[in-house]
């Protein structure tokens, strides 16, 4: 009788239906180019998240409910919500994301993720033009960076690169 519970239970919980995902974190007044990010998402076969800038404890609530890789995402103001995520898992000693992505993070904001040993890119525009963290800067309205950053994505996946 218990090894049929242990087929069944396996057989249930398969680790081939587990979908690794990305957590997004909108900007201030919840701006985020939904389409966007859900293209991104798709592009590197990851489920997307959304989460507001200041869902910071639910995303890490939901971050650690699952045992699937993942990734973070934020957007302007969401970069900010990156950090304190990657601070809180840090801190708590839970499982690292596998690559970071900021879009359009104010000057002001350290984003450089090196100490957390983790993949990370930066993608700046006007806004973020004096960062003095790692990334790359995109002559682009604020609002248009995400789309842009999804497209460049698209064009390294399609060449056989994955950052």
């Amino acid at each position: 009788m218990l090894r049929y519970v242990l087929l069944i239970t396996m057989i249930l919980i398969n680790p081939a239906d587990a979908q690794n995902f990305i957590v997004g974190f909108r900007g201030q007044q919840d701006l985020f180019d939904k389409q966007a990010f859900e293209e991104l998402a798709k592009i590197k076969k990851l489920e997307p998240i959304i989460f507001g800038a200041y869902e910071v404890d639910r995303a890490f609530k939901f971050i650690n409910s699952r045992n699937d890789k993942y990734e973070l995402y934020g957007y302007s103001l969401g970069a900010w919500s990156v950090k304190q995520v990657l601070s809180l898992q840090h801190r708590n000693k839970k499982r690292m994301p596998t690559h970071i992505t900021t879009v359009g993070a104010h000057h002001t904001l350290k984003v450089d993720f090196t100490d957390y040993n983790v993949g990370f890119s930066n993608y700046f525009d006007n806004g973020g033009k004096k960062n003095k963290s790692p990334g790359t800067y995109i002559d682009i309205p604020h609002h248009r960076i995400m789309q842009h950053v999804t497209d460049m994505y698209k064009l390294r996946y399609t060449k056989g690169k994955i950052y």
